[in-house]
């Protein structure tokens, strides 16, 4: 969430290497800016499925890219992390979505 130059350098990377618009409006969806508690746990979903699309889309782009917080992380503690990530994301998006509802209701 909320990093400009991060985001500005990944929708230029999408722009110049997909075609289809759908496909790049579903790789850049648009997280809000925060102001209260409900807001931030939708960006934080949207930021979620965000980052899972572009692991698996274009991962080794974001570990080369200087603008991206995980290209700063050794190569050991990155697949360490995406191992972990992988079991822990699941429950993460099903908590937000459970916390969304909550305050809805």
């Amino acid at each position: 969430m909320c990093q400009q130059v991060f985001s500005e350098a990944l929708i230029a990377y999408v722009e110049a290497h997909y075609n289809n618009e759908a496909q790049k409006n579903d790789l850049c969806q648009p997280v809000p800016h925060p102001e209260e508690v409900l807001e931030y746990l939708f960006a934080m979903k949207v930021t979620l499925a965000n980052s899972n699309k572009w692991a698996r889309r274009f991962g080794r782009c974001l570990m080369s890219s200087r603008l991206c917080v995980v290209s700063h992380r050794s190569k050991l503690k990155l697949l360490l992390g995406a191992m972990k990530m992988r079991e822990l994301v699941p429950q993460a998006e099903a908590e937000i979505r459970q916390l969304i509802e909550q305050e809805v209701s």
